[in-house]
């Protein structure tokens, strides 16, 4: 990632102040199993995407954090500090994604970008 923001920064696409870039927007989407430390485990990784995106310009929308099941590891998955969470996300909760995801796009189409977390 820092080789692309290298790159990019070559271009000189990385600009004091950062100015927005009209309609160029971005979801911020982190799936995380939280063994540890529950949702800070995945935080600074959303907050790290985010000012990618921030400094060339985009508007980032929002920041989801999907609790899910941490394959490959059964340890992980059941007894972290977030319990068992095996089979997350759920079918329910996945709809649940594509209709907020749905949502998002009829907003940002209608011009609707203020207060749109």
């Amino acid at each position: 990632m820092l080789k692309r923001f290298d790159n990019y920064r070559k271009q000189n696409k990385i600009k004091i102040g950062s100015p927005v870039v009209p309609n160029k927007n971005v979801l911020l989407f982190c799936t995380f199993s939280g063994p540890h430390t529950r949702l800070e485990d995945a935080t600074p990784v959303g907050k790290y995407l985010g000012q990618f995106f921030a400094h060339l310009g985009f508007t980032v929308l929002d920041e989801w954090y999907i609790l899910s099941e941490f394959h490959d590891s059964k340890e992980h998955s059941t007894i972290g500090r977030m319990g068992d969470i095996r089979e997350n996300p759920t079918e329910g909760e996945l709809k649940e994604i594509r209709v907020k995801t749905k949502k998002l796009v009829y907003k940002l189409l209608a011009g609707l970008t203020k207060n749109i977390k």
